[in-house]
């Protein structure tokens, strides 16, 4: 009789244990999903999202005769811009004479920068605005690298007209994607050269995508494995006269997201209430079993 007490008082603990180790294993299922749901990055909700890059190099200045001569040593200015609907606002500028200038502005969703550099003559700029889908709002950059200068074509003749070539190599890349909530991602890449306000080199390639579509645009022009040459243009100016010149590059992003969707950490209860509710069950129907 009382072995038979004994037995049935050691079985408890073995219940226990059986029980113990029954609820340490769906408590560690439950980690692992909240690990891989939590451990998913922003950027894989991401609603709508917009990239663009933007560089030149190489900048020339020559003519047919004569000499090309600067007035000053080449001056740079670069900003850089980054807003958001939550009422964020960075707003960067600086500039230089005869050093590179480089900034950048970020807030939530957002950033830019802008450099330009006097030696070699170069500059870049670049802009992302990414919405995450559980995110009800809008994102939006600018960034701008931008030299300047005077110059004038001396020659033996003093008058007369002479034909002065510009040119560039140019590379870049954009890219837009709107996926759940996203309704609007908008990319757009910019150069420009000027000579006293006249445009005689312009490059400009926007992208806009709706709700889910997505398109990736690269360019490049002049540099080591392009398809197309570099940005060049011959234009008539005269002798012994002075111009000024005006380079810049520019990026543009926007993102707008309309409908949020849930986060991972929404997603995560959910399957929790979903993974309790199943242990509930399973419980109240092997109860009713030994009924």
């Amino acid at each position: 009789m009382s072995r038979n007490i004994q037995t049935r008082n050691d079985m408890f603990p073995q219940g226990n244990r059986s029980r113990r180790r029954e609820r340490l294993s769906i408590a560690f299922t439950l980690l692992v999903c909240a690990g891989l749901l939590l451990g998913i990055p922003d950027a894989l909700y991401a609603g709508s999202f917009a990239t663009s890059t933007i560089s030149f190099s190489d900048l020339q200045i020559t003519a047919s005769s004569g000499a090309v001569q600067l007035s000053a040593p080449w001056s740079s200015q670069a900003s850089a811009d980054a807003q958001n609907s939550l009422g964020e606002l960075d707003s960067e500028f600086t500039s230089n004479t005869g050093a590179a200038s480089t900034i950048g502005a970020s807030v939530t969703y957002a950033n830019a920068s802008g450099t330009a550099n006097v030696s070699p003559l170069s500059g870049s700029a670049s802009g992302a605005a990414g919405i995450p889908a559980y995110m009800l709002g809008q994102a939006i950059t600018t960034g701008t690298g931008a030299l300047f200068n005077s110059f004038e074509v001396t020659g033996t003749t003093g008058t007369g007209p002479v034909n002065v070539t510009f040119s560039t190599d140019l590379i870049g890349l954009l890219q837009a994607e709107n996926t759940g909530s996203g309704v609007l991602a908008t990319a757009e890449a910019t150069f420009l050269l000027d000579v006293n306000g006249t445009p005689y080199l312009f490059f400009d390639s926007p992208i806009s995508v709706g709700p889910d579509a997505s398109q990736t645009a690269p360019f490049c022009y002049g540099t080591t494995g392009c398809s197309q040459s570099d940005l060049t243009n011959t234009v008539s100016l005269n002798f012994n006269t002075p111009y000024s010149v005006y380079v810049e590059t520019d990026a543009e992003t926007s993102a707008y997201n309309a409908t949020p969707e849930p986060p991972a950490s929404i997603l995560f209860i959910t399957l929790l209430g979903i993974a309790a509710y199943a242990c509930m069950a399973e419980r109240r129907a092997a109860l009713g079993k030994r009924a």
